[in-house]
């Protein structure tokens, strides 16, 4: 019975950009609904619903590292069309930009990610704003006053 599981495993990975559902891969299977996602949970230890998703952002984590398509193309070349995944892709990107910022010892530009990853949800205020008092200790670089940054962060002018 694995091995029929197997096939639906090749389907997500050939057709990942287009609509999957649970009943589709449980026909490319030959198997029922229920029993598909029985077996698939056992198979993988997650939903197929769950799988799809993790797979599909796997590949747009890939995309956001080797390219430099806009969030939204790599969405849409991975499939993606929820809001929650969106927001995640846009998470990642805001990390990669912080961390090259900070790799280069670029202050505004390391804010400003900081800025955007906090509104994209991948941090609460106080976390974004350790992570610049971090940043500023670690680089040497002088922040006398850092309410300005926090204003920017609450969006506040």
């Amino acid at each position: 019975s694995y091995g029929r599981l197997k096939d639906a495993l090749y389907y997500v990975q050939h057709f990942y950009d287009q609509e999957i559902t649970v009943q589709t891969a449980a026909r490319e299977c030959g198997f029922s609904e229920s029993h598909f996602m029985k077996l698939f949970r056992e198979f993988t230890g997650m939903s197929f619903n769950a799988y799809l998703v993790n797979y599909r952002l796997e590949l747009a984590a890939r995309q956001l590292s080797d390219t430099r398509l806009k969030v939204i193309d790599i969405a849409e070349n991975c499939g993606i069309t929820d809001r929650e995944s969106r927001e995640r892709i846009l998470c990642w990107k805001a990390r990669r930009r912080y961390k090259i910022a900070l790799k280069y010892g670029r202050k505004k530009a390391a804010v400003r990610a900081l800025v955007w990853l906090h509104k994209c949800g991948g941090f609460s205020v106080s976390e974004a704003l350790k992570e610049i008092i971090w940043a500023c200790f670690v680089n040497g670089w002088v922040e006398e006053n850092l309410y300005p940054i926090y204003q920017k962060i609450v969006g506040r002018k």
